[in-house]
């Protein structure tokens, strides 16, 4: 049976996760839901288009098996809870970050579970990411050490953002996930931020962030440290990890992911 999904939002994000639905073969999407109608006239006629989540669930849909919230980070919350009622049983793919306030990721996390939400953080499924992965695995290697950068240039981009923080997420995310981290204390985070009116539209917000952190793991604890900046003159994606081996070898691996060799 082909699976079917409703995007929530189709600026930019919406439009990928729509480019690569359209390529497969087991699933569909049958409903875009954006406050802009202009966005999705392009879309052919068998797809249903909203202006509101509310007026989606007047339609009268009853199966979904994906919601893909790719709204503004600030809207991710009232989107989902809006929806979750009526679809007690569809899995929903948010853009990250999940919410912008903890109590509303905590909520979420309570009400839906593990098993109904994941988060777009698509560096996770890269080859590279997946190589290095096993790599640690098949060499019993223990990280003891990790430094990332991530980057890109958002200076006169008018799109609405929580700032730096959505973009840092992701390295923190494939730290977590490379390394196997247990977990780790918000209340031990060494932090530098600045903040500027980066995008033009009157606001200052955090536009640059360096962060220190001890994360735990299975039987030991690693360094990292985090940076991140939307005042950078290119995309930048970097990892650096400094592992050491059951007979007290050190390796490093480096991971560029924007220069692919």
């Amino acid at each position: 049976m082909i699976k079917t999904a409703v995007i929530i939002g189709f600026g930019k994000s919406g439009q990928r996760f729509y480019d690569v639905i359209k390529e497969r073969e087991d699933i569909e999407v049958i409903a875009v839901v954006d406050s802009n109608a202009t966005k999705t006239l392009k879309l052919n006629g068998n797809i249903r288009t909203f202006t509101s989540i509310q007026k989606f669930i007047e339609s009268g849909m009853t199966r979904v098996d994906y919601f893909i919230i790719s709204t503004i980070d600030k809207d991710h919350y009232s989107n989902i809870m809006a929806i979750k009622d009526y679809f007690k049983f569809s899995f929903f793919i948010v853009e990250k970050p999940l919410t912008k306030k903890i109590w509303e990721a905590t909520e979420l996390l309570s009400v839906l579970g593990d098993e109904h939400l994941a988060i777009n953080f698509v560096e996770r499924f890269s080859c590279a990411i997946q190589e290095i992965k096993n790599f640690i695995v098949s060499k019993h290697l223990t990280p003891i050490r990790a430094i990332t950068f991530w980057g890109k240039n958002r200076l006169g981009d008018d799109r609405d953002t929580m700032g730096v923080y959505s973009e840092i997420s992701h390295s923190i995310d494939l730290v977590i996930y490379l390394c196997e981290v247990k977990n780790f204390n918000s209340n031990q985070m060494n932090t530098i931020k600045l903040s500027s009116d980066f995008n033009g539209i009157g606001t200052l917000k955090d536009d640059t962030l360096l962060l220190n952190m001890n994360m735990e793991l299975d039987k030991s604890s690693i360094i990292c440290t985090f940076q991140s900046s939307f005042m950078w003159h290119k995309r930048k994606r970097e990892i650096i990890l400094f592992l050491k081996s059951p007979d007290n070898h050190c390796y490093m691996i480096s991971v560029d992911l924007d220069n692919p060799r």
